[in-house]
């Protein structure tokens, strides 16, 4: 199935949570509390799913690293709904990070390679998962 037909399916959150909105590992810091995440400049209530998703694919998870984030976060027991969510909203998040990365490249910023890195992004988005 599709990205598109799976995300379609998908109605609104059943709860919102105070979220991150941007928790690629760069923004994960060990201490000697445990992580810590940084940066909350995009924080706002939202779907928990979302961060989740991010998390999958930022870090690059595979499925068994997957399930033990979700089985984390649900205190072991993980519904198929969150599963189905976070599965769904994974190419979303590439969607909007692609789309993030040619502003920045359009806004001049040099830092990286922007166009590129927001083009493969959105080709990955539309790929089967």
């Amino acid at each position: 199935m599709a990205p598109r037909q799976r995300f379609g399916r998908l109605g609104p959150p059943d709860h919102l949570v105070p979220c991150h909105h941007d928790p690629w590992p760069e923004n994960f810091v060990d201490a000697d509390a445990g992580l810590r995440l940084l940066d909350w400049e995009y924080s706002a209530m939202g779907d928990p799913a979302w961060d989740l998703a991010d998390v999958v694919v930022e870090a690059a998870l595979d499925p068994a690293a997957t399930d033990r984030l979700l089985a984390s976060y649900s205190d072991g027991e993980v519904s198929p709904a969150l599963r189905d969510r976070v599965a769904a909203l994974g190419p979303v998040t590439d969607l909007l990070w692609g789309l993030w990365a040619l502003v920045q490249s359009r806004d001049g910023n040099q830092a990286m390679d922007y166009a590129t890195y927001g083009r493969d992004r959105i080709r990955r988005a539309g790929q089967p998962r």
